[in-house]
């Protein structure tokens, strides 16, 4: 009967087969120590994952959404967010220039720059919504999105109306910022009654709704016809597109404590 071969000696072995961390040797296979874990001598890094860049801003948004989400939504959020935020910086470089060039009433750039903060927190207060309402298909969330979107509508509405001095830069922006917010608005209504998943969510979606319709048909409004409208009038616009901006500040805040319920 052949004896069984005799241990193999550390000394003996190529310094390739003895592992640096431990002194274990190696299996003949082995590209790791089996003890300690430590890589052999002369084995290859491993290849980093190939990133495939994404042909289109489709592709990109795609890639931010759960199956089933709706990519078209989510590609009006993300456009729409960079829109807002462009549209709020540009108001506030715009207001610090008609601030040092005209003569206007004490306090007058101190509420202006207040209302384009606000713009700009609740412009990211909605893509935040807008997203995670999308990706967790929550009905509850896309009504959130909706409460914030009426406010904005009604700001980026006051500065396209009622702020136009350089250009009519504000008049412009504040269309396309319409537009984009218009656009969202009609998705987030199919998408969020698709999410409904209990007639509460149904409920809270469909008020929301109404109040950023209410909102969107005041703003065009206001937008198209800003320069007939007489003092009472634009007095009575005024409150109106207050108490409803106010409604939906409320209305936003009672969802977003469902929000966190839901986390």
């Amino acid at each position: 009967v052949p004896s069984p071969p005799a241990p193999r000696d550390v000394h003996d072995v190529p310094p390739a087969e003895v592992c640096d961390g431990c002194g274990n040797i190696f299996m003949a296979d082995s590209n790791f120590c089996r003890q300690c874990g430590a890589a052999r001598k002369g084995t290859p890094a491993p290849a980093a994952p190939s990133v495939q860049k994404s042909s289109s801003f489709m592709e990109v948004a795609a890639q931010a959404t759960a199956p089933n989400s709706s990519v078209h939504l989510q590609v009006l959020i993300q456009l729409g967010g960079s829109w807002l935020l462009a549209n709020g910086v540009v108001a506030l470089v715009l207001l610090t220039a008609k601030n040092l060039k005209f003569d206007y009433p004490r306090g007058w750039a101190w509420a202006e720059l207040s209302l384009i903060l606000l713009f700009l927190l609740l412009q990211r207060l909605q893509w935040i919504s807008g997203c995670y309402a999308n990706r967790a298909q929550s009905a509850i969330s896309m009504a959130c999105f909706l409460s914030l979107s009426s406010v904005l509508l009604l700001l980026a509405s006051y500065f396209a109306a009622l702020q136009v001095y350089v250009m009519e830069v504000e008049f412009v922006m504040g269309l396309i910022s319409l537009s984009l917010l218009a656009g969202q608005f009609i998705l987030a209504v199919f998408a969020g009654h698709k999410y409904s998943k209990r007639p509460r969510d149904s409920i809270f979606l469909y008020l929301a709704a109404a109040v950023t319709l209410a909102a969107l048909v005041i703003a065009w409004v206001l937008d198209l016809v800003a320069g007939v409208l007489n003092a009472e009038q634009m007095y009575a616009a005024f409150i109106a597109g207050l108490t409803l901006a106010a409604i939906s500040l409320l209305f936003a805040i009672l969802l977003a404590c469902g929000m966190v319920n839901e986390l």
